[in-house]
């Protein structure tokens, strides 16, 4: 059996229900607090197909009280270490434009604002990762892709200098416009 932890909507949910709870505690009625959720947790709260995520990768405006109400709902509930983690923060995929364009989620206890970051913005980050394992490339960025327009999906790829995109990424890239293209213009074909 294995020990690893997962986050469900659900869980992630009740967490941050706690989390505003704790934070409010400590800090009181007057400093409110926003976090941005990216990466799996993102996809996990906007999408449906993905059902758990290992942690909560987030953008943290809050006062540094906050770090103590994070450790104290990780021990409470019992999550991992690092349940809620700005780590992505020291990569690539991190651009300080994340909390301009994030989206409202949720507000817990009338201090907490949880937001998001959408498809799009999820797109750039996971080619910006440049890594192809895991949910990154071949699972996310298709799945959440084929929810745009092959034009909206295209005009983000073309955004990205092409020293950044391996062939690896475009090979992957050029395969799904294609076949968003043939889907489209059997759809178009059915209708005329």
């Amino acid at each position: 059996m294995s020990s690893r932890f997962t986050f469900t909507k659900e869980k992630l949910d009740e967490c941050f229900k706690e989390l505003g709870k704790a934070y409010r505690k400590r800090s009181g009625k007057q400093t409110p607090a926003e976090i941005v959720l990216i990466g799996g947790a993102s996809v996990l709260i906007n999408y449906g197909f993905r059902k758990m995520t290992d942690d909560a990768d987030a953008i943290i405006e809050a006062s540094s009280i906050m770090k103590e109400a994070i450790n104290t709902v990780g021990d409470h509930l019992g999550l991992p270490h690092n349940w809620l983690n700005t780590d992505f923060m020291k990569t690539e995929s991190y651009s300080y434009k994340l909390q301009e364009v994030s989206k409202y989620y949720r507000q817990f206890s009338n201090i907490l604002t949880i937001r998001t970051v959408d498809s799009e913005y999820l797109i750039a980050m996971k080619l910006m990762s440049g890594r192809i394992y895991k949910y990154d490339l071949s699972d996310i960025v298709i799945k959440i892709a084929d929810r745009l327009s092959p034009m909206l999906f295209a005009n983000i790829v073309n955004e990205f200098p092409p020293e950044l995109l391996s062939d690896e990424k475009k090979e992957v890239i050029a395969h799904f416009l294609t076949e968003k293209r043939k889907l489209i213009c059997e759809i178009f074909e059915e209708v005329e």
